[in-house]
């Protein structure tokens, strides 16, 4: 079914390098970790993960689940995870280095499969998209939020920096808040 929904989609930069730079049970490990402090953060904050890809974990927050307030808990959940990220260390000298984005909109959330078969839960459609677009317009250490979010959300942006990013494959823009980060020292490329 067709409902509104909050994704959180939220990965790690240079993993490639960092796969390379570490023995492979060495890096198994350091995903390990990232999952739990993802898993930790969004169901903290009332949503599900609906996938770990790779070096990436995708929240989702909506009425069934989270309640009608779930742009503002997607939101607390990304800065939860972004202060847990800074504080994580990977080496003595850096933190885990985590993008993420949230963005707010309609989406099919439900079972897919073929035939009868349920094979995934999850949720499909434009919303979805974008924000893993925006995740991937993220840097290391930012939360990025779409402005449809954190209107949603009750964020005032006044004070907060602004950017439009251009979306791959639409016409429409979407503009976008960069929320502080919670520790800009620590979190590297």
């Amino acid at each position: 079914m067709e409902i509104p929904i909050t994704l959180l989609f939220s990965d790690i930069r240079g993993s490639t390098a960092l796969g390379e730079r570490m023995r492979p049970t060495d890096f198994h490990a350091f995903l390990d970790r990232f999952y739990r402090m993802a898993l930790d953060a969004i169901v903290a904050h009332d949503g599900i993960v609906d996938k770990v890809v790779g070096d990436e974990v995708i929240g989702l927050f909506f009425g069934g689940i989270t309640g009608p307030r779930h742009a503002a808990a997607a939101v607390a959940a990304a800065i939860d995870l972004a202060e847990r990220v800074a504080q994580a260390s990977i080496t003595p000298a850096a933190a885990i280095p985590v993008g993420t984005a949230i963005h707010t909109g309609e989406a099919f959330v439900g079972a897919t499969g073929l035939g009868t078969t349920v094979e995934d839960f999850t949720a499909l459609g434009d919303a979805v998209n974008i924000t893993a677009r925006l995740a991937s317009a993220a840097a290391a250490g930012e939360v990025i939020v779409s402005v449809a979010t954190a209107e949603a959300a009750g964020i005032t942006t006044d004070q907060l920096e602004r950017r439009t990013v251009a979306i791959r494959g639409r016409h429409e823009h979407i503009e976008v808040v960069v929320l502080p980060r919670p520790d800009k020292k620590r979190v590297t490329e």
